[in-house]
């Protein structure tokens, strides 16, 4: 799912968390900051988020980790897919919640 027009971005982690969250504006030129919805039952991240990619058809994954640091074996990339009326999310670990005939 590609987000033409939009400019997806997030924060670290929520003050006072240790969960990151996620961002997008509908265009450059407008002043309202929406936050995606996680899930069908909304969550948090519950990860720290440290980047995102994009891969040449457009889809946007999350790169993220439960470790602050530069080190370590538990960083995730997940995908930015669509749910019913909101963006969520899929772990490509798992391959949780991949919707028929996608390809991942």
């Amino acid at each position: 799912m590609a987000l033409p027009g939009k400019y997806v971005f997030g924060d670290l982690a929520a003050p006072g968390s240790v969960s990151g969250r996620l961002f997008y504006l509908d265009d450059l030129n407008s002043g309202t900051i929406k936050e995606f919805r996680i899930g069908n039952q909304e969550r948090s991240l519950g990860l720290l988020l440290k980047g995102f990619g994009q891969d040449a058809s457009g889809e946007i994954y999350v790169l993220a980790d439960t470790n602050i640091g530069p080190a370590g074996t538990t960083g995730r990339v997940q995908k930015i897919i669509p749910a019913p009326a909101s963006p969520a999310f899929v772990n490509l670990a798992t391959r949780m919640r991949v919707q028929t005939g996608g390809n991942v």
